[in-house]
């Protein structure tokens, strides 16, 4: 499956910025999440791999969704193509700071 950072996000495909906003190890997790992603074959199969802990956004099943990176942070992803599967991030957020 295709990533394509988007979004501010293109930090997760290579060198972190300087003073980059989030930590060290949830850029690496969230890395570490993309080859995952990247070697699932289909979309449908995302939900499958009890790691990435995939959910769904309720408003746009079929589009949105997010992914479990470390600890209380989720990444979200947002379906571009489905033939073949083509990914972006479009969000990096820590759940304790969404409430």
């Amino acid at each position: 499956m295709d990533i394509v950072s988007t979004d501010g996000f293109d930090f997760l495909s290579g060198a972190a910025p300087a003073g980059s906003e989030y930590p060290i190890k949830v850029i690496k997790a969230a890395r570490q999440r993309l080859e995952i992603i990247r070697a699932i074959p289909e979309l449908e199969h995302l939900s499958a791999w009890k790691s990435l802990d995939y959910k769904a956004d309720g408003k746009s099943a079929a589009d949105t969704g997010s992914v479990h990176v470390i600890d209380d942070w989720r990444m979200g992803i947002f379906v571009i193509e489905r033939d073949p599967p083509q990914l972006s991030v479009n969000n990096l957020w820590r759940l304790s700071d969404a409430a």
